[in-house]
């Protein structure tokens, strides 16, 4: 109990300081709905995305459990990306165009390593049952911080937790983390999935980023195309995977 105590002081007082970052919120807390063919009732998620201090695009998702509310989420970021520009992602010049060009393909490969872990090999697997949900879950809540370069940061994809549900997760810990991890070794789940999603909502989204260096895993093949040209390939999903290798 002590022990939970002082996790929840830890908790509130990184809260805190979370909430003092400075991001222009252009898009509010969403609620974004889709209907399963499986169920006969809605589900939603929300999603607020927004613009840092430094001109990063900033992503939060909250509640997206399913591979259904996390293509969803991918899919408003990327529309966002092409309706609303930021410092670093835009098709004004040939730089912006690339970075946006690079980040696209980054989501788009997000998005089908996902269908890949939901699916699996597609006998024992589906998309609403995966062979491993909390690995499957653990690694769509990473903080991936997606860069150019050495520091200049163009997404950031975050979960939100609220901060009275980090307090309860962290009053909870010390018979929620070995409980939780037992559970998910009975189940031929991933323990360690289970404990780095479950410390990660405690701690914060600035516990141990997921860095995703672009220039170190893509490149644009754009010799000869203009700005305009470029532009119109980030309209289309499968010409920025045929241009980003």
């Amino acid at each position: 109990i002590l022990l939970g105590c002082v996790c929840v002081r830890v908790v509130l007082r990184r809260g805190a300081m979370i909430t003092r970052r400075r991001v222009a919120w252009v898009q509010g807390w969403q609620a974004v709905r889709w209907h399963a063919e499986s169920k006969e009732f809605l589900r939603e998620h929300r999603l607020r995305i927004g613009e840092g201090k430094t001109g990063a695009l900033i992503a939060q998702h909250e509640a997206a459990w399913t591979l259904d509310s996390q293509r969803d989420a991918i899919r408003e970021v990327r529309n966002f990306i092409l309706a609303q520009p930021t410092h670093h992602l835009h098709t004004r010049t040939i730089e912006g165009a690339c970075n946006t060009l690079m980040v696209l393909r980054f989501l788009h490969d997000f998005e089908g390593c996902l269908e890949q872990l939901h699916c699996g090999d597609g006998k024992d697997a589906s998309a609403e049952d995966p062979l491993d949900r909390w690995s499957v879950l653990e690694l769509f809540c990473r903080p991936w911080v997606v860069t150019q370069g050495q520091g200049v940061v163009l997404l950031r994809l975050e979960e939100h937790v609220p901060v009275s549900l980090r307090a309860l997760c962290a009053l909870c810990s010390p018979w929620g983390l070995p409980f939780g991890s037992l559970l998910a070794w009975v189940t031929l789940q991933s323990p360690s999935a289970f404990c780095r999603l479950h410390v990660r909502r405690i701690i914060g989204p600035h516990l141990v980023p997921c860095r995703v260096r672009l220039d170190y895993n893509y490149h644009v093949e754009a010799a000869g195309l203009g700005v305009e040209a470029l532009a119109e390939v980030a309209a289309s999903p499968l010409r920025v995977c045929q241009i980003v290798k």
